[in-house]
């Protein structure tokens, strides 16, 4: 940063970045998600009394804030509030206290401006409901080694649930390869490491995923309902935002002994045809998208940053 001395840093819930920022008196854009912003309900997990003599950063980062004569923080969330503060999403899907002085910017999501569904898929008969299953990275340690944000729990319920079942099942794992144990797929599952996520979202009757972020705006922005396993707790506050506007459902998984999570294929199953079947779900994605529209994403985002304050000695 003082090589570079920009007029503006723009960061997304980077602590480290944004104390810098502090320290070198250099104006700071937030883009967040709304529950990273320390005036939002912040995570799920925190939704009752928060468990005492809990570990935190806090200390350390106020040592290094103390060294450049910085006042203290209660929290590190604290660091992530910008001067000018970007939430993505829109006030019923990224709820921020009034007092938290920011600019909702709507959904960010990225396709290539050229993407294309392949003819396979768009050859699928629409006789039968398109599921795409999206599970993130199955696998975040490599095989066989099991972490706390691992999203195989997905492709297992979905494999259970809807092997030879009446639909057809998209599944996409972003790049990442598919888990060995999985062998050939049902016959009614295609498989594919990657597809344009705004194309498939606005293909599909309903996205079955882990409760990330931009997936949930995915689904919210194409106006396509959800059915979710949330895998840990952001996932879970997105999932359940997405619930509480009757755009989907959410089925919690379980941490076994071995830590891997599972979940009740039978009700994960009977979710699905629920949500496929009831119209309400459908309809309240598309009123969120219709909201959503109104929003103008990443552009409003850079149009809100290049009319900053910041910037205007250069205009």
């Amino acid at each position: 940063m003082r090589d570079f001395n920009p007029d503006v840093v723009v960061d997304s819930f980077g602590p480290f970045g944004c104390l810098a920022t502090r320290v070198l008196h250099i104006p700071l854009a937030s883009v967040l998600q709304g529950n990273f912003h320390p005036q939002s309900g912040g995570f799920k997990w925190w939704e009752g009394e928060r468990p005492a003599n809990l570990p935190s950063a806090t200390p350390v980062f106020n040592t290094v804030a103390g060294e450049y004569g910085l006042a203290p923080i209660k929290r590190c969330v604290d660091l992530l509030a910008g001067d000018l503060s970007l939430i993505v999403g829109t006030p019923e899907t990224d709820p921020v206290s009034p007092s938290g002085s920011v600019t909702h910017v709507g959904p960010i999501v990225w396709q290539r401006g050229n993407a294309e569904l392949p003819e396979w898929l768009v050859a699928l008969g629409k006789d039968q409901p398109l599921v795409w299953v999206y599970s993130g990275n199955p696998r975040y340690g490599g095989a066989g080694v099991s972490t706390a944000i691992d999203s195989i729990v997905v492709i297992r319920a979905t494999i259970a649930a809807l092997a030879d079942a009446p639909v057809h099942v998209v599944l996409t794992t972003g790049y990442q390869e598919m888990p060995a144990e999985f062998g050939t797929l049902p016959t009614n599952f295609h498989h594919a490491a990657y597809l344009p996520g705004r194309a498939m979202a606005e293909r599909c009757q309903l996205m079955v995923h882990h409760g990330g972020h931009s997936s949930v705006m995915q689904s919210l922005a194409a106006g396509t309902p959800s059915v979710m396993i949330p895998t840990i707790t952001e996932r879970e506050s997105n999932a359940r935002r997405l619930v509480a506007l009757g755009a989907g459902e959410i089925v919690v998984p379980v941490e076994t002994a071995d830590g891997e999570k599972q979940i009740d294929s039978d009700q994960f199953g009977k979710t699905v045809k629920r949500v496929l079947a009831e119209p309400g779900y459908g309809a309240a994605a598309r009123r969120v998208a219709e909201s959503m529209a109104q929003f103008g994403g990443a552009q409003e985002a850079a149009n809100r940053i290049g009319a900053s304050r910041f910037l205007s000695r250069h205009t």
